[in-house]
């Protein structure tokens, strides 16, 4: 029952955005949904709330574009499902990679078929992952991508166990890098976005980043958010995507994410603003993982050029390696429960013989 409310109310939500009655929304709804696929329930979640908005969205209200991004700190493997071989639908998640749950959302994961291209996932595989990493991600996959798809719609599964202090997610978001976020989104779709409650298991840290995003969606002053280098892991993560989303996207075609630190000169603020980039974001640069403290913002963090040159980051990248530990994992289980059966049936014949 709960699970029905839950979805019929983002769809009552989602309705009234599309018509134009409101400028945008966010559905406080529990349980969430990002988790369940087309067949099973999973990890908390009932029905799908965002995909089943989504789907009613293109099916009834002639929605052909929905861009749906998912910042809960867990991947979304139930929507991904969902919308894999959909071309009118971009699902986009930022979300802590490698083994942690439900160990889905590579960046080789990039959908099938007509959908091929439209699933985009940046896995940060690491614990204590800050503002400045994650704003980084916006600002360099989403926003670009975003732009190019051009959606009509944008739905977002808003978990907030990426928050500091959350048990689960251990990552150190900050309520304002939320209101960042949302800041962004609002310049997408002629800022039809409609946010959906997902994950989030601190009460105070969910309250405060649910605060901090419903007051940017209505509009209140943008709170400053402190920006520092982002992390290697982050680089890596960021560099994965870009390398599996360039060949389907024209707009990230060209572009390098290079390592240099340069310092720009100051951005233009009409310009600023029509892009959805958060003037006092600051400039990011890239911190060594030995550093224990951050230091202070040094220069760009990303620099997006369109250089034809074949200059590459060429540290190993901890998404492989992730992705060669699980593989290896599974190959060590499936040998051991091999030995184990070649071991029981061995035992029993040696019971048959003693017992004849």
């Amino acid at each position: 029952m709960c699970a029905q409310l839950a979805a019929g109310g983002l769809l009552a939500l989602t309705e009234k955005v599309v018509k134009g009655e409101l400028d945008n929304g966010f559905a406080i709804i529990r349980p969430p949904g990002h988790h369940a696929t087309s067949s099973e329930f999973m990890g908390f979640c009932i029905l799908s709330n965002v995909a089943i908005a989504a789907r009613v969205a293109q099916q009834r209200w002639g929605v052909q574009r929905v861009l749906i991004v998912d910042w809960d700190v867990h991947h979304g493997n139930g929507t991904q499902e969902i919308f894999y071989q959909d071309d009118g639908v971009v699902y986009f998640s930022v979300h802590r990679g490698g083994a942690f749950y439900p160990g889905t959302g590579f960046p080789s994961e990039v959908g099938d078929g007509h959908g091929i291209g439209k699933t985009v996932n940046v896995p940060i595989p690491a614990s204590g992952v800050e503002d400045s990493d994650v704003l980084c991600v916006i600002r360099t996959i989403l926003l670009p991508i975003a732009k190019e798809f051009d959606p009509e719609l944008v739905l977002v599964s808003a978990g907030f166990d990426a928050a500091k202090g959350d048990p689960l997610g251990h990552w150190n978001l900050s309520s304002a890098c939320f209101a960042h976020m949302t800041h962004t989104l609002k310049t997408l779709a002629k800022g039809k976005v409609v946010m959906a409650l997902e994950g989030g298991y601190n009460l105070n840290a969910t309250s405060d980043a649910a605060a901090a995003t419903i007051g940017e969606l209505l509009g209140h002053p943008l709170p400053s958010v402190s920006i520092g280098p982002i992390s290697r892991v982050a680089f890596d993560s960021i560099s994965a995507t870009l390398e599996h989303q360039k060949e389907h996207w024209k707009i990230l075609e060209n572009f390098i994410l290079e390592e240099e630190i340069q310092q720009p000169s100051p951005p233009d603020q009409k310009r600023h603003e029509e892009e959805g980039l958060v003037l006092n974001l600051g400039h990011l640069s890239i911190a060594e993982e030995s550093t224990q403290q951050r230091s202070p913002p040094a220069g760009l963090v990303e620099r997006l050029s369109r250089s034809t040159t074949n200059k590459r980051h060429t540290n190993p990248s901890p998404i492989a390696t992730q992705e060669e530990e699980m593989k290896k994992e599974k190959e060590e289980e499936e040998q051991q429960q091999e030995q184990e059966e070649e071991k029981e049936g061995k035992e029993k014949e040696k019971e048959e013989k003693e017992s004849v």
